[in-house]
């Protein structure tokens, strides 16, 4: 795992690819997120490929004051129940109302047992 960043039109957008394990109902996080500037907001695009869901999804963001310790919860259901009919969906995650912190992982929360589907997250902020 690890993300791929481009740039579009003054905006970055990084994406990353996670696997959700077949038969169980097993978050799943992403690479680390080491580029966000302090203050600044981002945006996430859960299911950004349009994969079909075997069960409904949460996206979750985790965050760490070290890029290798121990993640924790910040701000959880940034996203509710990503359609099982793999509709993309997004957020503003908003420092000033949530809180920020130097590292984040976004982590993606099942609701019931996957079938090893793909599932690709992005990240955009501005350059």
């Amino acid at each position: 795992m690890a993300w791929t960043k481009t740039s579009q039109r003054g905006y970055m957008v990084a994406t990353e690819t996670l696997t959700l394990p077949t038969g169980a109902s097993t978050d799943v996080s992403s690479s680390v997120i080491d580029w966000i500037k302090p203050g600044q907001d981002f945006l996430i695009v859960g299911n950004t490929a349009a994969t079909a869901l075997t069960a409904t999804c949460d996206v979750d963001v985790d965050i760490c004051m070290t890029s290798t310790g121990t993640f924790v919860l910040l701000k959880d259901t940034a996203i509710s129940n990503l359609a099982t009919a793999g509709t993309p969906q997004s957020v503003l995650y908003d420092v000033s109302v949530s809180g920020e912190a130097p590292f984040y992982k976004i982590r993606l929360d099942p609701d019931g047992s996957e079938a090893g589907e793909k599932v690709t997250i992005a990240v955009i902020t501005t350059v």
